[in-house]
Parts: structure tokens; C-alpha cells; sequence
């Protein structure tokens, strides 16, 4: 009977424990919502701190833009540049700026047909007019050398190149004819038929200096006539998939150009005042080239000083405190970063704890009934 009695008193004591734990779980319970408050307050900084980061790539991504918009100036300003070196070299080797004029506006309806582009058969034809192709008939010869780079796929300018070096020397040597062959041109085939001969005869007669430049003349033409096994191919290559993309890349081109022409002057007085202000730049360096030298090592050595500085004190702070005390700083600072988990845990568990008090007094009881024995 004495030993249900004690049974008893302990039982009471130990509700009276709960009771006291319940309230004091109640107090708690008050300090744990203000650190959820805190908690909040502190998710409220970092949602801050994400709408600043947005900001930040919004920025970013502006500096992009920014860059796109620099490099697409740049780029018109140099396609704009390379058309001008071209219209004053057809200038000076046409010798009139009308006529110059009235071919460059010729070869951009070529190139507007052709996959070669824009400044692909400008340099083509300054290249025949140096080798000495008459500028009247630049153009036609531009055409059907364009038939045959596409037929053979090739660049213009190589054919060019060759075609040029026949009209200068007025015949066709054995290294033009080989060079012809390479391109996979079947200039031998064609000369056959110009001279009558067989085709085994056509490179002895070129080493001999028998072929002149109207033969190779001809065979191109004949070559690129309607009916000839290249007629037309400039045109045709220019539907192609490649072809297309080409024409892409020139209408860029074309469009670049077009738009530097009305601030040609505004962007070179730009450029003349911008290198204005270098030179008298570095007029100045140079005119005061010892203060400056004084000021910067005087600036290095300030520098060198503060490190040292710095060095010595970071130093001191470790000797002083001692190595335990730089450990105990980063244990807080580990501490620190990991207390919002560690509130918001403990916030879920005394929350279970007040949905529940039966269940955690039984708890209570249980673990401690060994006691009771």
C-alpha cells in the first residue's frame, strides 16, 4: 500500500513537473515566434538582397547590350572605312571620280546576284584593271569570270589572279595554264576547240608561247556563252543554301556601309578630335615626365608601406590572441551562419510539442520512470 502511495506522490510530482514545463515551453514558445519574426525580417533582407541581384544581371545584361551596340558602331564604321579606300583607289585609277562612280555602282548590281559579295568583286575588278583590263570591260569580264568560280568553286579573286597575269604578259605561259587546271577549269578542253588543234598539242603550243591572251579570252567567253557548260553558274550558285548565306553576310555588309555614309563626316571629326586630344596627352606626359615618375614611385612606395603595415598588424593579432582564440572566431562565425537553420528547427519542434502535450507528458513520464522503481 506504501509502495502505490509513493507511485502516486511521484506521478503528481511529475505532473506538476509537466505543468511547469508546458508554461515554461509557452515562454519559449513567445521566444521562438521572435525569432521568427527575426527569421522573416531576415528572409525580407534576402529577398532584397535577390531583387538586388536582379538588378545587378538586369545591369549586366544591359552592359551586354551596351557592348553589342559599341561593337556594331565599330563595325559599321570600318565597313564604311573599307568602302571609301575602295572608291578612291577606282578614282585614282580611273582618274575621274564620275567614272569611278558609275562602276562601283555597276559591280554592286553584280554582286547582288552573285555569292562573292560586295567587296569580294570590287577587289576583283581593281585587280583586272592593274593587270590591265580596260575598265570598260571590267564588268562582262567580272560576270564571266564569276561563272566560272561558281562552276568550279573557287574564289574570283585566284581567277582573277591568273586571267590578269595572261593579259599582262599577252600569252599564256605553261604556270598560268597549270594554274587554270588546278582550279579545275578546263581551259585545254575549250582552247582545243578556239584552235583547232588536239588537246595534247594545247600545253607544247603554250610553252612555245603560241597561246595568246585573246584564245584564253575567247575560251572563257565560250565557256560562260549561253549554251556553254558554265553559263549562268554565278547566278545558280547564288540559290544555293551557301549561296543565300553569303548573300546575307553582303546585304550586312551593304547595309553597314549604307549606313555610315550620312555620318562619314561627323564620325571622322569625331576621330580627328579624339586623336587631338592623345597627341596633347601625350605632349603632357612627356613634358612632365620626371613629376610623374616621382609621384609614381612615391605612389608605390605608400602602398608597399601600407601592406607592410598590415602584414605586421595581422602578425601582432595572432601572436597576442594566440591560435585558440582565431579558432573560436571561426567557430562563431560557422555558428552563425548556421543559426537560422538551427532556430527554424527548433522552432517546428516546440510547435509539435504545443499541438501535442499529452503525448509529450506521457514522454516525459516514460523516460523517467526507471526513477519511480
Amino acid at each position: 500500500m506504501a509502495k502505490k502511495e509513493e507511485i502516486q506522490i511521484i506521478l503528481d510530482a511529475q505532473l506538476k513537473n509537466s505543468k511547469a514545463t508546458i508554461n515554461a515551453i509557452k515562454n519559449l514558445e513567445k521566444g521562438i515566434k521572435l525569432a521568427g519574426k527575426k527569421i522573416k525580417d531576415t528572409e525580407k533582407s534576402t529577398s532584397n538582397f535577390n531583387s538586388t541581384l536582379k538588378k545587378l544581371a538586369g545591369a549586366v545584361g544591359l552592359g551586354f547590350v551596351i557592348r553589342g551596340v559599341n561593337n556594331f558602331t565599330k563595325s559599321i564604321v570600318m565597313a564604311r572605312g573599307e568602302m571609301e579606300k575602295r572608291e578612291i583607289a577606282f578614282e585614282v585609277m580611273l582618274g575621274s571620280t564620275e567614272k569611278a562612280a558609275a562602276l562601283l555602282s555597276e559591280l554592286s548590281d553584280v554582286a547582288e546576284k552573285s555569292p562573292f559579295g560586295l567587296i569580294g568583286i570590287n577587289d576583283t575588278a581593281k585587280q583586272l584593271i592593274a593587270f590591265g583590263i580596260n575598265a570598260d570591260d571590267v564588268v562582262e569580264t567580272i560576270k564571266r569570270l564569276g561563272d566560272v568560280a561558281s562552276a568550279t568553286n573557287v574564289p574570283i579573286a585566284r581567277l582573277g589572279l591568273v586571267y590578269g597575269q595572261v593579259k599582262t604578259a599577252g600569252k599564256l605561259m605553261a604556270q598560268d595554264l597549270n594554274q587554270f587546271t588546278q582550279a579545275g577549269v578546263p581551259l585545254i578542253a575549250e582552247l582545243s576547240k578556239v584552235l583547232g588543234v588536239a588537246e595534247s598539242k594545247i600545253k607544247d603550243m603554250g610553252s612555245d608561247g603560241l597561246i595568246t591572251f585573246k584564245h584564253v579570252e575567247q575560251a572563257i567567253k565560250n565557256m560562260t556563252a549561253e549554251g556553254g557548260r558554265f553559263a549562268n553558274m554565278m547566278a545558280r550558285g547564288n540559290e544555293t543554301v551557301l549561296g543565300h548565306f553569303d548573300e546575307l553576310g553582303d546585304v550586312i555588309q551593304r547595309t553597314k556601309i549604307a549606313l555610315g555614309k550620312p555620318f562619314e563626316g561627323i564620325i571622322k571629326n569625331t576621330l580627328k578630335g579624339m586623336m587631338g586630344f592623345f597627341r596633347k596627352l601625350q605632349k603632357t606626359i612627356k613634358d612632365n615626365e620626371q613629376e610623374i615618375t616621382e609621384w609614381a614611385e612615391s605612389f608605390i612606395k605608400g602602398i608597399s608601406s601600407f601592406l607592410s603595415n598590415l602584414k605586421n598588424f595581422a602578425s601582432f593579432a595572432i601572436d597576442f590572441f594566440g591560435n585558440k582564440f582565431v579558432k573560436a572566431i571561426g567557430l562563431a562565425i560557422l555558428a552563425l551562419k548556421s543559426l537560422p537553420i538551427a532556430l527554424a528547427l527548433l522552432a517546428g519542434a516546440f510547435n509539435m510539442i504545443m499541438r501535442h502535450p499529452i503525448i509529450f507528458t506521457l514522454g516525459l513520464i516514460a523516460t523517467n520512470f526507471n526513477k519511480i522503481k
